[in-house]
């Protein structure tokens, strides 16, 4: 060993993600923890004005490549491209990314310019639930990732062992921060309060009484997040429960993944049925009763633990990623993955028994408050940093020949 140990002021960083949202939304609290801890950031997203207005708020660099989601053997090659120029100019310490189309450009550029510290955190595999060629492209975007990387992250335990099943990754280059998640939970922002300000008004702006029982999903709302399965569910706890109310909140995706016209309907038509589309979603979590995510995949879902510490327990699809964020018959209930009746007989039981849900909500918050606070998970994050570039400056100098 050289003894020596790197500051974060000697860092460079880049992190690089596929949508603004990511900087915007999921990775706020890590990159400000980041910035204020002294690292040199910078950070690279397919540029808009969500993104540019992130990075100026948070005080940091902003470059713009394009990335788009959708592959295109052109477009890709040209953003690669982009990416490599970029990256030769800055002479990164640490390049970081997140999400499949990101991390494949990010960690070849990276590679192909020997960046000594190339990571890459993993939050769930998209090609799942594809088939075909889509799916073996997917999986092999995986793989390039997995073998350019120097460092590899999975946001769950169950995520880890599902990359290292498949061979996607070496068991020896993957690990997972503290208890998992991709950045922690902000327990600022993210609190109990069903009696609130900005909770009741949430309940009231959509006519909804502080007795009635609200189910709240938030998501992408798309099919394979179990929109589907969640809003026939619904409609049979609805037939029994004149109190019952859904709550949809996220964006549709109508280039990307459009809902059938009459899933739509049912989601845009129905009273007691109250989709709002994107909003910030800690009121919502405080005004509601449960929440719901019934994906088809996940990685680590950040809006359990979002829910968690607001004191509201949560009934989830059982699989990969929901059952490291919810702890069967302690913090929440699992139910069958893609199957309506399961999913809705474990609603009614919790919306309809006060104690049951009490008792689930507490666990939950708990939970959060010891395993996934923001501040922790972050922390972890920077020392796992200057970990790396010391590793990698031994790596150099023990092949250094000896004079």
């Amino acid at each position: 060993m050289s003894g020596r140990l790197r500051t974060p002021e000697t860092i460079r960083v880049c992190r690089v993600v596929n949508v603004a949202s990511m900087v915007s939304v999921v990775l706020w609290e890590q990159f400000a923890y980041l910035r204020d801890a002294g690292f040199d950031l910078t950070l690279v997203a397919d540029a808009n004005s969500e993104f540019e207005d992130a990075a100026r708020r948070l005080g940091v660099r902003a470059v713009g490549i394009p990335m788009k989601r959708q592959p295109s053997p052109r477009r890709d090659l040209a953003s690669l491209a982009a990416m490599t120029s970029f990256m030769r100019s800055q002479r990164f310490d640490i390049v970081h990314s997140v999400e499949p189309k990101a991390g494949l450009l990010a960690m070849l550029s990276a590679w192909l310019l020997r960046v000594p510290v190339r990571m890459h955190t993993y939050t769930g595999q998209v090609w799942v639930e594809l088939t075909g060629w889509w799916r073996e492209s997917a999986r092999a975007s995986d793989w390039v990732i997995g073998h350019t990387g120097t460092q590899l992250l999975a946001d769950s335990r169950s995520g880890a062992a599902f990359l290292v099943s498949h061979g996607i990754v070496d068991r020896r280059k993957i690990a997972v921060l503290g208890s998992g998640s991709i950045s922690g939970i902000d327990l600022g922002r993210f609190r109990p309060g069903r009696q609130e300000p900005d909770a009741r008004a949430c309940r009231s702006s959509l006519g909804i009484s502080d007795d009635a029982r609200v189910v709240l999903f938030v998501g992408r709302v798309v099919e394979d997040k179990g929109i589907r399965e969640l809003l026939v569910a619904f409609e049979r706890i609805a037939a029994s429960d004149p109190d019952a109310h859904l709550v949809v909140v996220g964006p549709l995706e109508p280039e990307r993944a459009p809902l059938p016209p009459a899933l739509l309907a049912r989601l845009t038509g129905t009273s007691r049925v109250h989709y709002v589309g994107r909003q910030d979603p800690a009121s919502f979590f405080r005004a509601s009763d449960v929440f719901c995510l019934p994906s088809y995949r996940e990685g680590f879902p950040t809006v359990v633990l979002e829910a968690a510490a607001c004191g509201v327990p949560t009934v989830a699809s059982e699989i990969v990623g929901n059952v490291d964020a919810v702890v069967n018959g302690e913090t929440g209930l699992l139910v069958p993955a893609k199957r309506s009746e399961p999913l809705a007989e474990a609603l009614r039981r919790v919306t309809r028994d006060r104690v049951t849900r009490r008792r689930l909500g507490d666990a939950a918050r708990e939970r959060v408050l010891h395993d996934f606070d923001s501040r922790i998970v972050n922390a972890s994050l920077a020392d796992l940093y200057v970990a790396e570039v010391e590793r990698a400056a031994n790596r150099v100098a023990a092949r250094a020949p000896v004079s």
